[in-house]
């Protein structure tokens, strides 16, 4: 099965600051996963990247409630690149970089 490296991009998130800066709004992530095709690997994507997202906002007593997930590009990688780094976590954004 080939392998996609799909990078994301996520708006619409509100993680509180811990040193009175601006909110953290959105976000970017990388996975590389197999698939079967281009849209499987970002249905995939779309929806780890949601359930791991929901795990790093509560930790950090944020809220998703307008969470609108983008994939921004879907390329096809070698296996080897996508077993030595899987992806999935986040880059996250303060509003005043949005």
């Amino acid at each position: 099965m080939p392998h996609f490296c799909v990078a994301l991009e996520g708006s619409g998130i509100n993680i509180p600051s811990s040193d009175a800066a601006s909110p953290i709004v959105g976000f970017y992530s990388v996975s590389r996963m197999s698939a079967a095709s281009p849209a499987q690997a970002s249905e995939l994507a779309v929806s780890r990247c949601r359930e791991n997202l929901s795990h790093a906002i509560e930790r950090r007593g944020g809220d998703v409630s307008g969470l609108a997930i983008v994939v921004e590009s879907v390329v096809r990688c070698s296996w080897l690149k996508a077993i030595l780094w899987p992806g999935g976590r986040f880059i996250f954004f303060p509003a005043d970089d949005a």
